[in-house]
């Protein structure tokens, strides 16, 4: 005999064998075990946080988001093209006027390096689609400089 109402014992029950599904047991798997389960994921998770933590800071963002964003911004498919050294710093314009912010600059300058990338690589096709255009593209380019 149980001192909750069968309802409510039917309610436990049945969230019981939730969480056996959501932890991936099976279903006689008995509730030492289950609890066992639940344990572990939690010490997981807080490794998890603290390892995420650390690869946050080693990289020099301070939230887990912004170093995502940036590493799925590095698996797109970035033309392989060589730009002019002058791409590979923000420029002091940028960095050193009133309220300029260096940590900034760089996170802005990878997408402004993935655009320049893409137009270089675009000026490299229309170049080898008509070679008259060099002239042009190299226009272009000085332009973008």
């Amino acid at each position: 005999m149980s001192l909750l109402p069968e309802n409510e014992l039917k309610a436990v029950e049945s969230w019981f064998t939730d969480l056996k599904e959501a932890l991936g047991v099976s279903k006689n798997t008995d509730r030492g075990r289950v609890l066992a389960s639940v344990k572990k994921l939690v010490v997981e998770n807080d490794t998890y946080k603290e390892e995420k933590s650390v690869v946050t800071l080693a990289y020099g963002y301070k939230r887990w988001g912004d170093l995502y964003t940036w590493a799925k911004g590095q698996l797109l498919a970035v033309p392989e093209v060589e730009l002019p050294e002058l791409f590979s710093q923000p420029p002091n314009g940028v960095v050193f006027k009133p309220g300029g912010d260096y940590d900034k600059a760089k996170k802005r300058l990878e997408k402004t390096r993935l655009r320049l990338k893409e137009v270089w690589a675009y000026l490299k096709t229309e170049v080898e689609a008509d070679p008259t255009c060099v002239e042009w593209a190299d226009e272009q380019k000085a332009f973008f400089v």
